[in-house]
């Protein structure tokens, strides 16, 4: 079984989600995502890959009702997608060196490469009403690189 995060994070130009490159499909980007391990909770292993995928903690926001989707490859397994509110961003992580993170507006998803799970729930996204999200924010696109600014430590504005 997988499981997946819509992590996202308020801004003063509305709210952005986060999505990480993927290691599968070079030059695609997807939410952060991953398998449950043995005896862990679907919780509990959706806080670890988004930690080592993306480096972020926050706040489970939907444990009740997550959203599913099927791989399109391999066994067609089905991913369950929670909504995840960011408190807490590292600028370091454990998968830091080989992917990169992108914080983005919902509708700014559209113009991005992305792989085919972030495509599907873009849709479903779009009619989500997510704390603080502007129906008609401007666009705005963030990539986290390993700039000066980041290693000095990004930091979440409180909600």
């Amino acid at each position: 079984m997988k499981v997946g995060a819509i992590a996202y994070r308020k801004t003063p130009n509305g709210v952005e989600v986060c999505l990480v490159s993927s290691l599968r499909h070079k030059g695609t980007l997807t939410f952060p995502k991953g398998n449950v391990k043995e005896g862990e909770t679907l919780t509990q292993a959706l806080k670890r890959e988004l930690f080592e995928e993306a480096g972020l903690r926050g706040k489970i926001k939907n444990k009740k009702r997550p959203f599913c989707t099927q791989m399109s490859f391999g066994k067609r397994e089905p991913v369950f997608y929670f909504l995840f509110k960011i408190t807490e961003m590292v600028s370091v992580w454990p998968e830091s060196k080989r992917r990169k993170r992108l914080f983005t507006t919902i509708k700014g998803m559209k113009e991005l490469p992305l792989g085919h799970a972030p495509k599907r729930l873009r849709r479903e996204l779009t009619s989500l009403k997510l704390p603080g999200h502007k129906k008609s924010g401007s666009m705005t696109t963030k990539v986290a690189r390993k700039s000066a600014s980041e290693r000095a430590g990004d930091s979440i504005r409180p909600a």
